[in-house]
């Protein structure tokens, strides 16, 4: 008994001709696969570096070290103010090394920055890109966060100023 063409097993060498392509498919699948590990690899790497240069292995400056807490946080583009209702959905960690922690609502990012005076510099940010919704202010932070010039600190507030905005954040 012939067993149908089209039952046999792609890969029997008996079998359609497709099953060429499908072993072209599966060795495409663990090219990917290997790539994704490569890029996994990548983000790990630069998540460790993101310290590096000037201020690696330093810690940031006692005054502004720790965890901050968005409390509001004004717009001047649209001339509005926003009272932050749940700060620690909106929170900024100065870490060693310059690294910098964020949570934006329901993001979470990562990044480095420079301190010099009150001089701020935040780059490499990286986050998900989780959409929070329509009320959410995510945007609005990261935007003021991403483009930040100066900081300050004065008692327990700190406030971030940048064209796009200003953040003021409480321990």
């Amino acid at each position: 008994m012939t067993i149908p063409y089209f039952l046999r097993s792609p890969l029997d060498p008996a079998g359609p001709r497709f099953g060429a392509s499908i072993r072209r498919v599966l060795k495409s699948c663990a090219m990917i696969e290997t790539n994704l590990w490569r890029a996994a690899a990548l983000v790990a790497l630069g998540m460790n570096m993101a310290g590096c240069g000037d201020g690696l292995g330093t810690s940031p400056s006692p005054v502004i070290a720790g965890p901050w807490k968005l409390n509001a946080i004004h717009i001047p583009a649209t001339n509005t103010t926003t009272i932050i209702t749940r700060p620690e959905n909106y929170t900024v960690t100065f870490d060693k090394g310059s690294r910098l922690g964020i949570k934006a609502d329901c993001n979470v990012c990562g990044g480095s920055y420079s301190l010099s005076g009150g001089a701020i510099s935040i780059r490499e940010t990286f986050c998900t890109l989780a959409y929070c919704g329509d009320t959410s202010n995510d945007r609005a932070f990261l935007d003021v966060l991403n483009n930040a010039t100066n900081a300050g600190v004065s008692g327990d507030i700190l406030t971030i100023r940048s064209p796009k905005g200003e953040a003021r954040f409480t321990r």
